[in-house]
C-alpha cells in the first residue's frame, strides 16, 4: 500500500529542533512537581532525550508521566502499608453501614496506572508503541523480518514454511 506524501505537501513544515538535553519543565510546570516526580521527571527525560526525539513540545507531556508515576508510587505505597496492618485493608474500606467499597488509593493507583499507559504509548515506551513510531525500524535492519515472507514459505532461512492445522492429524 502506497502512501500519500509528495515533496509539495512537505514544504512548510519544519520538524521541531530534537533535544540533546533535559531542561528544567520551567516554573508553571515545576510547582506542581514534589522532589519524586522530579526526579521521574529527570529519569525519563534522560531515557528520551537517547532515543533522539524529544522536543519542547514533549515536557508537558513528560511532567504529567512524572506526576502520574509519584501518584502511582505514593498509592502503592499507602496500599502496602494499610495491608501490613490488616490484609486487604489497603484494597477495601468497610463504612459504618457494612458497605464496602474499593479505597482511595485503590482508585489513585488504578487512575494513575491510566494516565502512565496513556501517556508512555506517546513516548513509545511500549514494545508496541516502539514499533508504531515512524522511523524506529528501518527496512534495512537485519532483526525485522517480513511476515508474509515467512508464510509464504520465503523466510531468511531459505526453508518453506509449513503450516499445519492444529488437530488436523488427529494427534493433537
Amino acid at each position: 500500500m502506497q502512501g500519500t506524501l509528495r515533496k509539495d505537501r512537505l514544504e512548510g513544515s519544519e520538524q521541531l529542533p530534537y533535544l540533546d538535553k533535559v531542561p528544567s519543565p520551567g516554573k508553571h510546570l515545576n510547582v506542581s512537581m514534589t522532589p519524586r516526580a522530579r526526579k521521574l521527571y529527570e529519569h525519563f527525560g534522560a531515557k528520551l532525550v537517547q532515543t533522539g526525539r524529544l522536543t519542547e513540545l514533549d515536557l508537558g507531556y513528560l511532567v504529567n508521566l512524572a506526576n502520574a508515576w509519584d501518584k502511582y508510587i505514593w498509592a502503592e505505597q499507602e496500599m502496602a502499608r494499610k495491608n501490613a496492618e490488616a490484609p486487604g485493608a489497603g484494597y477495601i474500606q468497610t463504612f459504618k453501614s457494612g458497605a464496602t467499597n474499593i479505597t482511595t488509593e485503590f482508585s489513585i493507583a488504578k487512575e494513575a496506572q491510566d494516565q502512565i499507559m496513556k501517556i508512555s504509548k506517546q513516548f513509545g515506551m511500549g514494545f508496541r508503541d516502539r514499533h508504531s513510531i515512524s522511523g524506529y525500524l528501518s527496512d534495512s535492519d537485519p532483526q525485522q523480518t517480513s511476515i508474509w515472507d515467512v508464510l509464504d514459505g520465503d523466510g531468511r532461512d531459505g526453508k518453506e514454511m509449513e503450516l499445519k492445522v492444529v488437530g488436523q492429524d488427529g494427534k493433537r
